[in-house]
């Protein structure tokens, strides 16, 4: 069953989206509804507990609230003195929505009672004193609340600073305790995941690196998702994907068990999501160069929802326009231990839920917020559409959106209020092709003829394909065309005469 919530003004989204969040902790179980709550229109919220040792809690208010059109609430949520939202994870407790992200000097946290303004809180984490060498770079904090203990856990990665690259560059996987989600959290020590020997031979520091971790409690047990180094053995290889002889892949996602929130079980770490396409190369160029460059998948966020798990992913680099937000789902038959993943529409089909568009690029690492009423939020950081410095871009400038999702019978559609531009390019052919146009991701468009456009010497006209190399999916001229969450196009194929 579709399930579709519009939101119709500012206002409306601010108090119709009291006790979100609940998921993006990203506990299973939604708060009670005695938990908390915005306060009613015209009163100032409780104070949530006191950051502690936080160091700069100089509040900085986001200027721009949720944008409206159609009815659909989209944005970015930016301004003040905080633009740079970089792996942004978002939790709801008791009246307030919190959101983190990475810095290289701790965690950072911002709190809002609304959604609409945001004050920046300060650190909810910084180095502990007595810990060398001394922690630097916080990827990706990400909070799990443990309901039994009333305890506050963040996950998150740091590199060693002052060392050379190698050893700057260990990122090991971390955890840190409060009482509250403002902090300060406490470091407890390291999550000591199962690690690849292998590794040790590929580069030593990425022997026990890990990133981007989503925590997920089910069947009395936790789930721990997580970005680490892979091979293509025991998953299916997919030409021309495994690009050395060793079949090592780059990054994927995977999950282990654990016992408790901070007790990895033994043996029980196994790849969920793979590369498949050559759009999940970790490439800046958009070339996809199988030669040059290593897949990434990275930023899982696990969930559940109206008897279907989703695991979301980000494809390609961080740096790229062409980072984007995947999906692969899960049938919920039996347990998650031993879930099948498959990524949506299929291995091959380059579909993403967002990518590059007419408002903003680079959009992935994002967090699923699932609302007491049943609406899917998803928080992520992106580049303004117009940024001059990509493909390498200055990486203080990520900005925080939030994008209303629906699914229905196992898809999900990201409701943003930009049609797609589709276009053909004419791939070394030349006259005035086909002209381009935009639509609404999810549109469905049939392939143009290529009439009037002159074939280079020699060649004839095979096909379009979403791939200037011809290794993409094809399409016949008058073939309907599904538009993706992402700039659209079509190149012209071209093969040698037949004498």
């Amino acid at each position: 069953m579709k399930k579709r919530i519009s939101l119709s003004s500012v206002m409306l989204a601010a108090f119709m989206l009291a006790g979100m969040f609940t998921a993006c902790t990203p506990d299973s179980t939604p708060a009670p509804a005695d938990s908390g709550s915005p306060a009613p229109p015209g009163e100032s919220p409780s104070p949530p507990p006191d950051a502690g040792g936080n160091e700069d809690r100089t509040p900085m208010q986001f200027a721009s609230p949720f944008i409206i059109v159609d009815g659909i609430a989209d944005n970015p949520i930016q301004g003040g003195g905080l633009q740079n939202i970089p792996d942004p994870k978002l939790i709801y407790h008791e009246g307030y929505y919190y959101v983190y992200s990475t810095d290289n000097s701790g965690g950072i946290v911002s709190r809002s009672a609304d959604l609409i303004t945001f004050e920046h809180m300060g650190y909810c984490i910084t180095p502990p004193e007595d810990v060398s060498p001394p922690h630097y770079m916080y990827w990706d904090p990400t909070p799990f609340y443990h309901e039994e203990t009333k305890t506050f856990y963040l996950y998150y990665s740091t590199a060693y600073r002052g060392g050379t690259f190698d050893v700057s560059f260990d990122q090991r996987m971390k955890y840190a305790t409060a009482d509250n989600p403002l902090g300060p959290f406490e470091f407890q020590g390291y999550i000591e995941l199962d690690w690849d020997d292998r590794l040790l031979d590929v580069w030593a520091p990425l022997h026990k690196w890990a990133i981007a971790p989503s925590m997920w409690e089910r069947e009395g047990k936790f789930f721990f998702f997580y970005t680490y180094k892979g091979w293509a053995e025991g998953v299916e290889a997919h030409t021309p994907i495994v690009r050395r002889p060793d079949s090592y892949f780059g990054t994927m996602i995977f999950m282990q068990e654990f016992s408790d929130p901070a007790t990895p079980i033994p043996g029980t770490r196994r790849p969920v999501v793979w590369p498949t396409m050559l759009e999940e190369l970790n490439d800046t160029s958009g070339v996809f160069d199988v030669g040059i460059w290593e897949y990434t998948l990275e930023g899982p966020t696990y969930f559940e929802y109206d008897g279907t798990a989703y695991l979301m992913y980000s494809g390609n680099s961080w740096e790229s326009p062409y980072y984007f937000i995947g999906y692969a789902t899960w049938d919920m038959q039996g347990s998650l231990s031993d879930a099948v993943f498959h990524k949506y529409p299929d291995d091959d089909t380059y579909m993403p839920l967002l990518g590059n568009d007419v408002n903003a690029v680079g959009m992935g690492n994002n967090s699923i917020c699932i609302t007491p009423d049943g609406r899917i939020l998803m928080a992520y950081h992106g580049y303004p559409a117009d940024y001059s410095d990509l493909p390498y871009p200055d990486s203080r400038n990520r900005r925080l959106y939030i994008t209303e999702l629906t699914a229905e019978d196992g898809k999900l559609v990201a409701h943003r209020p930009y049609d797609i531009p589709v276009s053909y390019h004419l791939n070394g052919g030349e006259g005035e092709g086909p002209d381009p146009f935009s639509m609404a991701a999810g549109s469905v468009f049939t392939a143009a003829d290529i009439t009037g456009v002159e074939a280079p010497e020699g060649m004839t006209f095979k096909e379009w394909n979403t791939r200037s190399n011809g290794t993409g999916r094809v399409y016949a001229p008058g073939e309907a065309v599904a538009v993706p969450a992402s700039k659209f196009i079509l190149y012209a194929i071209w093969e040698p005469e037949q004498p």
